[in-house]
């Protein structure tokens, strides 16, 4: 099963619709702000933009079989989910390192790595990572990939084929934003995003007892 959603995503066969392209630089570095879930979330989005992506994850992406599969080929720089002052540091730098040889590197919008692990010190200045660098922000957002595409259940993933199809999913790329933008700005541009998306996505009844009637026939009995 896992095969299948894999080589589903590598052929193509499955497409997000794809807003604000234009605004990733062609050449250059950037460092890219998204509202990634999973290593899962991170695979399409870089499937989804032609430019190669360098994501920020923990080593514990790679204690799950299904995970480290996923992150086979892919740019990742790690680090430990107990990282220390000294490691978080070096984590930053080689973000920067990156980003300063003219590549793009995301990283997700949540405060820590796992619910036990300390507060990212880019969370509150993603500024930091840019700085003396002629590199922007620029927020990513998407929408409907988890329990739209898969779910994880007891550390296993589950693909939810008839729904590739059924259900649109969206990446929008923000306009760049200048380094000394605020975390929680950046964070707002990825909301923003989300509700315009929300209300733009195409409902099948525009009456609410049309919707009602057509639920209680899918589910009656």
């Amino acid at each position: 099963m896992f095969h299948v959603g894999l080589l589903t995503l590598k052929a193509g066969l499955f497409r997000p619709l794809l807003r604000g392209a234009g605004h990733l630089p062609a050449n250059g570095g950037a460092l890219l702000v998204a509202n990634l879930a999973s290593i899962v979330d991170a695979r399409i989005v870089q499937l989804s933009l032609k430019r190669k992506i360098t994501f920020v994850f923990g080593n514990a992406v790679y204690d799950t079989p299904w995970a480290a599969k996923l992150a086979k080929g892919m740019q990742l720089i790690t680090l430990s989910e107990e990282a220390d002052a000294q490691g978080l540091e070096e984590a930053a730098a080689r973000i920067q390192a990156r980003i300063a040889a003219g590549g793009l590197v995301c990283v997700s919008w949540e405060r820590q790595l796992h619910a036990a692990a300390g507060p990212l010190p880019w969370h509150q200045d993603y500024g930091q990572l840019v700085a003396g660098l002629d590199a922007p922000i620029i927020p990513i957002h998407h929408n409907r990939f988890w329990h739209k595409l898969y779910v994880v259940q007891d550390n296993e993933l589950k693909w939810r084929h008839r729904r590739f199809a059924r259900n649109a999913i969206r990446i929008t790329c923000g306009g760049p934003l200048p380094p000394e933008t605020p975390a929680w700005e950046v964070r707002d541009k990825i909301q923003e995003m989300e509700r315009r998306d929300y209300a733009s996505r195409p409902w099948p009844d525009k009456l609410l007892h049309h919707a009602f009637i057509r639920g209680a026939r899918k589910h009656k009995g």
